[in-house]
């Protein structure tokens, strides 16, 4: 009876510390995604008993000057003998949640996982409304300052979370895929003496990339066509869909539902052919861009401006974050590498 009681107590104990532990969760106010942050510290971090927090890093890594950023980590301590290994995730645009396959693949190691600049948990992109005619001049200043947020911007971010673990003359594994495999390629030129190792698949780990596009190119395109030799209506529909618009006919695209952290805007055939090239290349997607399709674009809908304005907006919808990451690969690929 008496260890019957001990084990309710301890039971007790371990719930309310854990309840309080998800009470005392603070964001910092500018975080990218957080609902999202919110619900992956409570049901992942801190049941896996995962460390979590924040380093500072100024948004101009050069000049040292400017917004600071929050930077966010979560970090599983491992054997102090084997060197900790840094995971970064593809994208650009995504948050780092590769902790199910590395957790499970590497038990006795410290892995670390953080957030790029921009998304996820650490500080979000900077805000910029749509650019009217006559503003066309700013985007060069907005694109240096996007700049700040590829490979050399997140490297010098691991840099801080790295001192902050494991000290200034520590070293580590960094491991990167896809997009991540390129902030590990850049990781190797500005900090070698911080590594132990590096691996990365992807883009930059591939002698010839050229090679990889090509492949991949073609993998998409086969994926179109069996898109429409199934759905052959859906390729009839997105032609008078094409037909109707019109080169000033422009839709503005913002990077969250309800944010305006970036707001893109798109004219003309790209406002179908971008979203139509992603949907229709990937299988996941094939369902439900169907089922939008055919559900939404009635004769009703073709004829009334406003309707299809919303209903295009909604293909976009489907993508979620993903609505601004062609303006990331058209506008700062040569910026990663």
């Amino acid at each position: 009876m008496k260890m019957i009681g001990t084990l309710r107590l301890t039971l007790i104990f371990t719930l309310l510390t854990y309840s309080f532990l998800q009470a005392e969760i603070t964001l910092p106010e500018d975080v990218a995604k957080p609902e999202e942050c919110l619900s992956y510290i409570k049901n992942t971090v801190i049941p896996r008993s995962f460390e979590y927090g924040w380093v500072d890093n100024y948004e101009n890594y050069k000049t040292k000057s400017g917004r600071v950023l929050k930077i966010f980590y979560a970090y599983k301590k491992g054997d102090e003998n084997i060197f900790p290994v840094a995971w970064q995730n593809g994208g650009p645009g995504s948050a780092n949640r590769g902790w199910s396959m590395m957790s499970s693949s590497l038990p006795n190691t410290s892995l670390v996982f953080i957030d790029q600049r921009g998304q996820g948990c650490s500080s979000r992109l900077p805000q910029f409304n749509a650019l009217g005619k006559r503003k066309r001049k700013k985007i060069k200043s907005r694109l240096r300052r996007f700049q700040l947020y590829l490979s050399r911007g997140i490297v010098h971010d691991m840099e801080e979370v790295r001192k902050k673990l494991f000290g200034e003359n520590a070293q580590w594994v960094v491991s990167g895929q896809s997009f991540g495999s390129m902030i590990t390629q850049r990781y190797v030129s500005l900090f070698p003496q911080s590594l132990a190792a590096a691996h990365g698949h992807g883009f930059g780990a591939i002698k010839n990339s050229t090679y990889f596009a090509k492949k991949r190119v073609i993998s998409h395109i086969e994926q179109m066509d069996k898109y429409f030799e199934k759905y052959p209506e859906d390729k009839a529909l997105l032609l008078r869909m094409k037909q109707k618009i019109k080169k000033k006919f422009c839709v503005n695209i913002s990077s969250e539902k309800n944010a305006n952290d970036i707001i893109v805007s798109y004219c003309g055939k790209y406002i179908i052919d971008i979203p139509g090239l992603i949907l229709t290349a990937f299988p996941s997607w094939h369902p439900r861009f169907h089922d939008y399709l055919q559900t939404n674009f009635h004769p009703g809908v073709m004829f009334d401006k406003k309707s299809f304005k919303k209903c295009i907006k909604g293909i976009w919808s489907i993508l979620g974050s993903k609505c601004t990451r062609p303006l990331w690969w058209s506008r700062f690929i040569k910026y990663c590498f």
